[in-house]
């Protein structure tokens, strides 16, 4: 893996001029402001570079009912499948795969049938996994 960031690629980037001012690199946020932060959100993207052996971050996002842009890694692929998120490998490419994947979800949130599939599979497993409902049950 190089120095080369996500955020350093859409703010240099020609390509990505169609985007600005569309998306935000939080860093640190506290857990307790996650929730907000999630509701005002359009799509996750939630790149690992390690084996995560639990993905929180993704059944946060899959919570708020997220289209979700993460890796083929740990376990996230036994979280998450085409059906419900875009999954990419994580090799010399990475930051230009996410770059892209993040670029087209932009464009295809406006017309695409691809994305209100997704979007649909993500509410339905939302509301299935994740209700007050549900856990009353366990």
């Amino acid at each position: 893996m190089n120095d080369v960031t996500l955020e350093g690629v859409i703010e240099t980037d020609e390509a990505y001029l169609p985007i600005k001012g569309r998306y935000f690199f939080t860093g640190f946020v506290p857990y307790a402001e996650i929730p907000s932060y999630l509701r005002m959100s359009n799509v996750a993207v939630v790149p690992s570079i390690w084996d995560a052996p639990f993905p929180t971050t993704i059944l946060e996002a899959q919570a708020a009912g997220l289209p979700i842009i993460t890796t083929r890694r740990g376990v996230i692929p036994e979280e998450v499948s085409e059906d419900n998120a875009i999954l990419i490998d994580t090799d010399e490419n990475i930051v230009a795969s996410l770059s892209m994947q993040f670029l087209n979800s932009i464009s295809i949130q406006k017309n695409g049938s691809r994305w209100k599939q997704l979007l649909s599979n993500v509410q339905s497993i939302s509301t299935r996994r994740y209700t007050q409902k549900t856990f009353l049950r366990c």
